[in-house]
């Protein structure tokens, strides 16, 4: 999957111990896509991670 990371997306996958796979998979399948209230180009989708005892992940795209 093609994909751009902010600055500041790369510094909080860094930060949080995120893996890239992570957002890979939550980007891919996510559960939940829903659109950003205010900025129509943006989309929020949520994930649950197996790894992580089905933790959600947010990823703003």
């Amino acid at each position: 999957m093609k994909h751009h990371l902010a600055r500041h997306a790369r510094t909080a996958l860094q930060e949080r111990a995120v893996p890239l796979e992570w957002l890979e998979g939550a980007l891919a399948a996510q559960e939940l896509k829903a659109p950003d209230p205010t900025d129509a180009e943006l989309e929020h989708r949520h994930s649950g991670i197996s790894e992580q005892g089905n933790r959600v992940l947010y990823v703003g795209r």
